[in-house]
């Protein structure tokens, strides 16, 4: 990325010598250039926080495992968060929906690990905005954060994303909320990765009702195995524990035109082998349903598309 502006820096400073423009404006350039270098750099961060912020949401940060999550809410929500003492039960949210952030960008490319992982469209964020239920928007470890900690290795984004100690510091997290709010049960909501992150949580809690996944990466060893990806090796794998949690109630929604995720991968981690298992709606969407999982396919939605736009519709459904 660094070496991409150096190179256009030159090639344009060599023009504007060519052109002999001035020492003074030669110096105004390098200001500006240098000014949006800094900006392009923080770019991931502020999306988040300028998301959150338009739609005048409060922001908290918890800390669990020496490592602090950002979260984001509406202010009363957020209020009593900050309110230890909280005992009135007038003010408790009884159910809480809880929305978890994709992977966003671990890899800047192939061979090069990001320095800030945190998405640039916060996909998870966008969809909890539609949500007029009681919601909280959970940050992962080393996400969502201004400028990255020392204990933040890259592991926490790359192989070790979904890893026991990520799931312990988000199951601490929960566990925190729930003292403070006076929650009795939690709506897990994750897109990608966070998908990944809410089954693994699912599995550890006995107060998850009910599970939603967005193009939720189910079983990462097969995905990184069909499209030639490094190993996940430190990362627990969800789909080893989806047999276990077959008394939760499950929502899995996957856009068919998914290039992030394959729609091969995933009907394959959810036991779906025969196309015709599917039950088709008249809004074209394909939907399997056994037990108490359900799995719906968009025709024409990708990793991200359309999902923000149908969210309504979707949580209408699922309630």
């Amino acid at each position: 990325f660094k070496h991409y502006f150096v190179v256009v820096y030159k090639l344009i400073l060599s023009l504007l010598k060519n052109m002999n423009v001035s020492l003074i404006a030669r110096r105004f350039f390098f200001s500006l250039f240098v000014y949006s270098l800094v900006g392009c750099v923080s770019t991931a961060n502020s999306v988040l926080i300028n998301t959150a912020k338009k739609a005048q949401l409060s922001s908290y940060t918890l800390f669990s495992g020496g490592y602090e999550l950002p979260v984001y809410a509406d202010a009363s929500i957020v209020g009593r968060l900050n309110d230890t003492h909280n005992t009135d039960e007038h003010k408790q949210t009884k159910r809480l929906h809880v929305y978890i952030e994709g992977d966003g960008r671990p890899w800047v490319y192939r061979n090069k690990i990001a320095k800030n992982p945190t998405t640039r469209n916060p996909l998870a964020l966008k969809l909890m905005l539609k949500d007029k239920k009681p919601s909280l928007y959970l940050s992962r470890p080393c996400y969502g954060l201004a400028s990255m900690p020392s204990y933040c290795t890259n592991d926490k984004w790359t192989d070790g994303r979904y890893s026991e100690e990520v799931v312990h510091i988000l199951d601490e997290t929960l566990s925190a909320i729930k003292k403070r709010l006076g929650v009795n049960e939690f709506v897990l909501f994750g897109h990608s990765g966070g998908g990944s992150l809410a089954t693994l949580l699912t599995h550890e809690r006995d107060d998850i009702v009910k599970l939603v996944t967005v193009a939720g990466n189910i079983d990462h060893r097969r995905w990184t195995q069909s499209l030639g990806y490094l190993p996940l090796d430190k990362s627990l794998n969800p789909v080893d524990v989806l047999s276990l949690i077959q008394d939760v109630e499950q929502w899995h929604f996957i856009g068919a035109k998914d290039e992030i995720l394959p729609l091969k991968v995933l009907h394959t981690a959810y036991g779906i082998t025969n196309v015709m298992s599917f039950e088709s709606e008249a809004s074209g969407v394909q939907k399997y349903s056994k037990k108490n999982i359900t799995v719906m396919t968009y025709p024409e939605f990708g990793h991200h598309c359309c999902w923000d736009g149908e969210w309504e519709r979707i949580l209408k459904v699922i309630q």
